[in-house]
């Protein structure tokens, strides 16, 4: 897989959005169909999803562990899926800038994949990340934006 890099402009503040990024329970009410979060220490835990590919609904289990926190600016994920389409490994690092409107989100996801999923073309697959990305920041900018 093509490295995938992008930029994501939300409201909240760095301290709280790093908070939120960094705090399993947000990937519950921001991810769509994510059913529940298991931790497995403080660090790694896994998320039980909902997917719909190709037209399968299936329940799937997305490993994920925090590789490095460097509070309020960076977080870097390890992910990991074992699906019947194939296999996903990615690393997902997140750089947080505060600006006067909030916070500026870098990101860079660089993974590989197998099975039928690696037949996937490369621009499909990158624009869905970003999509997925953006989807998961809006909705927790908007919890947050609730919360304040």
């Amino acid at each position: 897989m093509v490295p995938i890099t992008g930029e994501h402009q939300v409201a909240a503040d760095t301290d709280r959005l790093f908070a939120a990024l960094a705090d399993p329970a947000t990937f519950v009410q921001a991810i769509d169909n994510c059913d529940e979060v298991v931790a497995q220490d403080g660090n790694q835990y896994q998320l039980r999803v909902k997917v719909n590919m190709m037209g399968i609904q299936a329940r799937q289990d997305v490993q994920v562990k925090i590789l490095e926190r460097v509070p309020p600016s960076r977080l870097l994920y390890d992910l990991g899926a074992i699906t019947p389409a194939g296999e996903v490994h990615a690393t997902l690092a997140l750089d947080l800038v505060a600006t006067t409107e909030g916070t500026q989100v870098k990101y860079a996801v660089e993974g590989t994949r197998s099975g039928v999923l690696a037949s996937l073309g490369d621009r499909l697959v990158e624009s869905s990340t970003k999509r997925m990305i953006a989807d998961l920041l809006k909705r927790i900018d908007q919890e947050l934006t609730t919360q304040a």
